[in-house]
């Protein structure tokens, strides 16, 4: 599903994997990156994964009314499912915003002015070195890197374990697993 969305001035070219019609009316979102699981905060102030937000207001900017994003990770061995609905009965053990139906409307206005931001930074040329948590155990790059190792490691230390899991993202990891 192809589609086009306008923030901050600018439009985005966007294409939707998939788009589930539920029972009740409302859209269910679905990605399929490729590669290893990786974790989604419905609320974080710089998402992880900006393409879910901005799907769910490309999807409801026609006036239909989206039910719940995931990122479907297909492995060899199982199916991960990151993502949140408005709800947590839409898919089983997918997290549901934290004030349930009621915060969905919420959250997406959030994710609208979070998504507005990053799209008038990177329009202004703000290009902060400032990567997401666990970033830079997964990347190749160390010979170009700007970061402070030490730094790096304090933050680590100050998120616990430092390996980017959290109670939520396991919850939603097995998602698609048979109970």
């Amino acid at each position: 599903w192809a589609c086009s969305y306008s923030i901050a001035g600018m439009q985005l070219s966007l294409r939707l994997d998939r788009i589930d019609r539920l029972e009740d009316g409302r859209l269910l979102i679905i990605y399929s990156p490729r590669g290893s699981p990786e974790r989604f905060e419905a609320d974080a102030a710089r998402p992880p994964q900006p393409q879910l937000p901005a799907y769910a207001l490309a999807a409801g900017a026609g006036g239909a009314e989206v039910a719940g994003v995931l990122a479907v990770y297909l492995g060899r061995e199982n199916i991960r499912v990151r993502g949140v609905a408005d709800r947590r009965e839409r898919i089983a053990r997918l997290p549901a915003t934290a004030g349930g139906a009621a915060d969905w409307p919420l959250l997406l206005q959030r994710w609208q002015r979070r998504l507005q931001r990053l799209v008038e930074e990177f329009l202004s040329g703000h290009a902060a070195v400032d990567p997401q948590p666990g970033a830079c155990e997964r990347c190749h790059l160390h010979g170009l890197c700007r970061i402070d190792p030490a730094r790096l490691a304090v933050a680590a230390r100050s998120d616990g374990d430092g390996d980017g899991d959290d109670e939520t993202d396991e919850q939603a990891s097995d998602a698609a697993e048979p109970q």
